[in-house]
């Protein structure tokens, strides 16, 4: 909905690319901040020279939860629209 450049494929895996990687910790920090835990992917743990957002889900997330993560993934669109890849 927001653009983000995000694993094409429908998974429970969603990873979401960062263009500024100076940033990537204080992104990380602010989805913490957003009660939203992400793995921070970097190379040569990540495809390329992306730095990625890996977020997990499972059948044990309730609907709450999924609302919530998709908060912060707005929050994240909205406030670091300039680092993150857009499709």
């Amino acid at each position: 909905e927001r653009g983000l450049l995000r694993t094409p494929c429908e998974s429970p895996i969603v990873a979401v690319a960062l263009s500024r990687p100076e940033r990537a910790l204080e992104i990380w920090h602010g989805l913490m901040d957003q009660g939203l835990y992400v793995n921070l992917i970097a190379p040569p743990a990540s495809p390329g020279n992306y730095l990625l957002l890996r977020c997990s889900l499972s059948a044990a997330h309730t609907d709450a939860d999924v609302a919530g993560i998709t908060h912060a993934f707005h929050w994240l669109a909205d406030n670091f629209g300039d680092s993150v890849f857009h499709l």
